[in-house]
């Protein structure tokens, strides 16, 4: 097995080392890349995927909304009114809540039960409501903590959580993918035995506050929602008002924040990560979370920090060090592109893309000869992949 580095002592994303000598492919029919190493199956089945868009604040204050800006205290309290049931369509049910007391997100099965609650904390402030009829279940849950490292804390229980939920319970767990305009997670469950028995969960953060949503009813595998159904609608009604839970306050409709500069896949590299870097010059990297060596001639891959795990993030050359830095979510180029932008996005940000043989739209900047940016793009125009490659990479084809 390839040797791992612990680089910091970090919780190690869940992630078997795959056999260096075996071949996967990335993606769906437009990533025909062949890659170097394959992920075990059980994993792949299973990998957190967040929703490719970072924090969007939208909506309009009115004269109770708190101040804002980054030197006020967080809102830890839910205000009265908060719209926890805006759209909510009880569809001949019973409606239970909003309140503080109702139980809101509720699970029926043992992997669902260690994604909520996922409290690193007890929340400073919660609400909920419930609708639940023949037809199934709606679950809405928020909570708010003390401050936004603790919701931090919180969200990463949820991706660990995620990441550890396999069939073995009965059911089959598959992530989806939706824009919801905001940070979000999404998973959906079916019976393993093909009965009519599901569900949808979604998580989304805004500030130090997180928002649940389940969906239960007669789903199974292949009707499960790829838009996320129901539990999307209700984030995009509720999540504008989470706004004030956010020490950058409301912005513009349909706005999109820039992840931070430390999350911006640069054409040297990402963040203390470097192109052409050697194995053990990436030995305390804060950017990497586990390195799996190069073994022989065969390339190794590496993990980032809070990656969705099971996919590898890089790739390294026994030959050439660091040849392949792919982004994650919540990560974007210095242009502003990031995993869920559109081919339109591309164009406009890099006016001189051009697409290869492959099926990729290439960047290449004058200033860094030796590389390239390299977007892949899904049939609807949606870019499902970005990556840093090195030109004398030799770990794929």
């Amino acid at each position: 097995m390839p040797e791992q580095l612990d680089l910091h002592k970090l919780r190690e994303i869940p992630v078997t080392p795959p056999p260096a000598a075996d071949v996967r492919r990335r993606g769906d029919q437009r990533r025909r890349r062949a890659r170097a190493l394959t992920a075990a199956a059980a994993v792949a089945a299973i990998v957190l995927v967040v929703v490719p868009t970072t924090l969007v604040l939208h909506g309009k204050t009115d004269g109770s909304a708190p101040p804002v800006g980054p030197g006020r205290a967080p809102v830890t309290k839910i205000q009265p009114g908060f719209p926890i049931d805006a759209g909510i369509d009880q569809k001949g049910g019973v409606k239970k809540g909003p309140s503080r007391k109702t139980a809101g997100v509720t699970t029926s099965d043992e992997c669902a039960d260690r994604l909520w609650p996922n409290d690193a904390a007890t929340p400073s402030d919660r609400l909920a409501v419930t609708v639940s009829g023949p037809w199934g279940s709606q679950g809405r849950d928020l909570r708010v903590y003390v401050d936004e490292k603790t919701a931090a804390r919180t969200w990463g229980n949820l991706q660990d959580s995620v990441g550890d939920c396999t069939s073995a319970s009965g059911y089959t767990w598959k992530v989806l993918h939706p824009d919801t305009g905001y940070d979000s997670i999404t998973v959906g469950m079916a019976s393993a035995d093909g009965r009519p028995d599901g569900a949808i969960y979604q998580f989304t953060k805004v500030g130090n506050a997180i928002f649940a949503v389940s969906d239960a009813g007669e789903y199974v595998l292949r009707t499960l929602p790829a838009d996320g159904g129901d539990a999307t609608v209700a984030t995009r009604k509720v999540a504008p008002a989470m706004c004030v839970f956010s020490k950058r306050g409301c912005g513009v409709e349909g706005s999109r924040m820039l992840p931070p500069t430390g999350r911006r896949l640069t054409m040297q590299g990402y963040g203390d990560l470097r192109l052409h870097e050697t194995v053990a010059q990436t030995t305390g990297s804060k950017t990497l979370v586990a390195v799996y060596a190069p073994e022989g001639t065969s390339c190794g891959t590496f993990q980032l920090v809070r990656s969705p795990g099971g996919d590898p993030e890089g790739y390294i050359s026994p030959k050439h060090g660091v040849v392949a830095i792919s982004a994650v979510p919540r990560m974007a180029t210095e242009a502003g592109i990031q995993l869920g932008s559109t081919l339109a996005d591309v164009r406009k940000a890099y006016p001189d893309l051009k697409e290869n043989d492959s099926g990729y739209w290439i960047h290449e900047d004058a200033r860094y000869p030796d590389r390239s940016l390299e977007f892949g793009v899904e049939s609807d125009g949606t870019v499902t992949e970005i990556s840093l490659v090195a030109k004398d990479q030799d770990c794929f084809g």
